[in-house]
């Protein structure tokens, strides 16, 4: 496993992990999976359990995908030095 964190979030990228491009975004309890989209954008992942627990606080989802958003290229370049360029 990958690491960065940015203001108190850490955000992981597995080396058994899938595609499609994304990282696992952990802040106090709110764990949130955020997808890395070609287009530079990023979003909550499409899949059950994206943000867990359920009813984690939306700021908390807030912060975590504003943060990916800030730091995208870093977050890319950590994917790809795990699992190559898509």
């Amino acid at each position: 496993m990958s690491s960065r964190t940015f203001e108190c979030v850490r955000f992981c990228v597995y080396p058994n992990d899938h595609n499609p491009r994304h990282v696992h975004a952990m802040l106090a309890r709110t764990r949130v999976v955020i997808d890395l989209l070609e287009s530079g954008d990023v979003r909550i992942a499409d899949r059950e359990l994206a943000v867990s627990p359920p009813n984690a606080k939306k700021s908390d989802v807030r912060k975590t995908l504003a943060l990916a958003a800030a730091n995208f290229d870093e977050l890319v370049e950590l994917w790809e030095s795990i699992h190559g360029k898509a």
